[in-house]
């Protein structure tokens, strides 16, 4: 069995750092998730290969990415276009950093 960690990562994913994904690796954690308090086309490139980058060089995989974006399940249809398309976004992230899950909530 292999054990992940959500919370280490929580913001735009700059805050991704070999010595945090190495502390997290000493624990005994094989893998970790992201949860992003931001729009996930606005991470640039440069962090996205800085994430794959400091993974990469810990044999550790990241297992999922999670993000903000408005409510998919609304009345107001300018609303759900808008969480559809956060959404969507995330999952193209995801595609971009190699991640094979992500969570779609309402």
């Amino acid at each position: 069995m292999k054990i992940g960690l959500l919370g280490l990562f929580t913001t735009n994913l700059t805050d991704v750092s070999y010595e945090r994904l190495r502390y997290a690796a000493e624990l005994g954690f094989h893998t970790v998730g992201a949860h992003i308090n931001v729009p996930a086309d606005s991470i640039p490139d440069a962090v996205i290969d800085n994430v794959k980058t400091v993974f990469a060089a810990q044999n550790m995989a990241l297992m999922q990415v999670w993000g903000i974006y408005p409510c998919i399940i609304t009345p107001d249809e300018q609303v759900r276009r808008a969480g559809v398309k956060g959404a969507q976004d995330i999952i193209r992230l995801c595609a971009k950093l190699g991640v094979k899950g992500s969570g779609v909530r309402p």
